[in-house]
């Protein structure tokens, strides 16, 4: 039985295969219960790839319409993620094309911020830092004889 991951759960491609099909025939049911099954999904990627939550409900609007009516021209339920993440792609990237100033909400940095600096190690250091910091919260997790063995190792 082939799954495939929607909204962080599994979906069996037999229910996938049988909204769009049903959807496909003309039932708005189906359709309506498809697209509240992929809209969150589609609202995160959207989300993570322009960048802004302010342009997201918009592209998403755009991309659930380009699913719902490419829907009939869908050879294979299997391929549907696939086909919808290019959709999502396409459409974000096309929007940044026609919009380059407004995609992305970025943060000024300050001048007395750390991560501002002249000096070109500076980035290295407290990239370095960032990982001793993960290393160690992953090593408190281990038993002290894996903490020893990878110690020895490394």
């Amino acid at each position: 039985m082939k799954k495939q991951r929607i909204n962080g759960r599994m979906m069996r491609i037999e229910e996938l295969t049988l909204l769009i099909n049903s959807s496909n025939m003309g039932n708005r049911m189906a359709t309506e219960e498809l697209v509240e099954k992929i809209y969150r999904y589609v609202r995160r990627r959207t989300m993570f790839i322009c960048g802004s939550p302010d342009l997201s409900p918009d592209i998403t609007q755009n991309v659930l319409i380009k699913i719902v009516s490419g829907l009939p021209g869908l050879k294979k339920a299997d391929a549907f993620i696939a086909w919808m993440d290019k959709i999502i792609r396409n459409e974000c990237y096309s929007h940044l094309k026609q919009n380059p100033n407004s995609s992305r909400n970025l943060v000024p940095i300050k001048t007395d911020d750390p991560a501002y600096s002249v000096d070109p190690e500076q980035f290295n250091r407290l990239a370095n830092q960032e990982a001793m910091k993960i290393l160690s919260t992953k090593m408190k997790k281990l038993s002290p004889k894996e903490q020893t063995v990878l110690y020895l190792r490394e």
